[in-house]
């Protein structure tokens, strides 16, 4: 009975193992298939292509493509959201309570 117990621990493990695995290979292939679309993009816009006017439009330009090609990658893509700041809301508070007092 003990052994029948270890190999379905065994199974789980690989089961855990074989995701992550399958991750982070998508992570890297994400990451090459990206780094290479901002060369070519960067190539482009260097030689005068009058679509593509800055680096950072290079740049969004070749995240939109993989993400149009590999929608897998949208996950692994995902910028991570910012807080936001709390004068934001302090702001939009204090100019409402000025238009109250007139």
């Amino acid at each position: 009975m003990v052994q029948k117990s270890n190999k379905k621990s065994n199974k789980k493990s690989n089961k855990k193992s074989n995701k992550k695995s399958k991750i982070s290979y998508l992570k890297s292939f994400c990451r090459k298939n990206l780094s290479n679309k901002i060369k070519i993009n960067m190539r482009e816009m260097k030689k005068g292509n009058k679509k593509i006017k800055s680096q950072s439009q290079a740049i969004a330009i070749s995240y939109s493509q993989i993400k149009k090609k590999y929608p897998k990658c949208l996950k692994s893509l995902k910028s991570k959201k910012t807080k936001k700041s709390k004068k934001s809301k302090k702001s939009k508070k204090s100019k409402k309570s000025k238009k109250s007092k007139k």
